[in-house]
């Protein structure tokens, strides 16, 4: 720590509030004058901050409110880091502004503070000190397909992160979309209906989110959340993949989006009927019962996908005509 010599340390607390004052704060000088001089000034989220709240910032910094300072600080270097190491409870520097409840009180200067940033810099559309809203995930397809054609939907609701919200759960479909982990059905399965525009309820921003995700990365011919790898083992041995086969590429060649339906588990097609009866099919010396079942499966719109294979795909599956 740095060390200040003892007459400067008097001096601090001998001087009025309007006169400038060092204090030390984590190893640093800090400038307790009128005009607080916070790190992270010099970013976007900074200056939206200098530039609708220096009031606040300076009422706070005169009554040495050092957490609270630095807890401004983290948030305007960078509104994106998250500090916890779960992405289950994930918490980002500006979450305390964000989260603030009601208006101005008066007297209550680091409410206040936390009141002016958030109405500012954080709920505004394009608030700079909102964390961004790129969803990360080890599958490059899927997780750019979500960012590029749904970020802008996802934007209004980014700012749930947690367990359980859209954030999360497009997060984890573009980590994972295959079929057997079922995360992109957590995403988009709670909501069978089309984009409305004209809402602005959180539940309705949420659905269009989800809408988007499935039409544009789940369900069209280049979606990016398509892989859904088809697996099947049979005693023990080493596993079949679906798609090497010939009933396979008649499934991608023609029956493609009903496919899809069930990698992303829709409520017409639920990821164990595939696991269970469309992956035995991938079995190449004798026609499988599970398979069979599958193409005897009763025809009608709850199982799209049974009624496309019946109708294009019994050859190249093995399915006595």
């Amino acid at each position: 720590m740095r060390l200040l010599p003892l007459g400067a340390i008097v001096l601090c607390g001998l001087v009025s509030g309007a006169a400038a004052c060092n204090f030390i704060y984590e190893s640093q000088l800090k400038d307790y004058s009128g005009e607080c001089k916070f790190e992270g000034r010099q970013t976007a989220c900074g200056q939206c901050i200098v530039a609708n709240c220096t009031p606040q910032v300076n009422a706070v910094c005169l009554e040495r409110y050092t957490s609270t300072l630095s807890s401004l600080e983290a948030c305007a270097k960078d509104p994106n880091v998250n500090q916890t190491s779960s992405s289950y409870t994930p918490h980002y520097p500006c979450d305390d502004y964000a989260t603030a409840d009601g208006g101005v009180v008066e007297g209550d200067n680091r409410h206040n503070l936390a009141v002016c940033v958030r109405d500012a810099c954080i709920s505004p559309a394009d608030g700079p000190c909102k964390p961004t809203c790129a969803v990360e995930g080890n599958v490059a397809s899927c997780r750019d397909c979500i960012n590029e054609r749904c970020g802008a939907r996802l934007v209004p609701v980014c700012t749930e992160r947690g367990s359980g919200t859209v954030f999360y759960e497009a997060t984890q479909c573009a980590d994972g979309p295959e079929v057997y982990k079922s995360y992109c059905g957590d995403l988009v399965e709670p909501w069978d209906g089309g984009i409305n525009e004209e809402g602005k309820e959180p539940a309705t921003l949420r659905n269009n989110f989800r809408a988007c995700v499935r039409d544009n990365c789940l369900s069209s011919e280049d979606a990016g959340c398509k892989t859904c790898p088809v697996t099947y083992i049979k005693d023990n041995a080493e596993p079949y993949d679906l798609f090497a086969q010939a009933c396979g590429g008649c499934i991608l060649e023609k029956c493609y989006p009903q496919f899809m339906a069930c990698c992303a588990n829709t409520e017409d097609c639920h990821d164990p009927w595939i696991s269970a009866k469309l992956a035995s099919c991938a079995f190449p010396e004798l026609l499988e019962p599970g398979c069979q079942d599958m193409f005897n499966a009763d025809a009608g719109a709850q199982l799209p996908l049974a009624d496309c294979l019946r109708q294009n795909c019994k050859p190249d599956c093995k399915i006595p005509q």
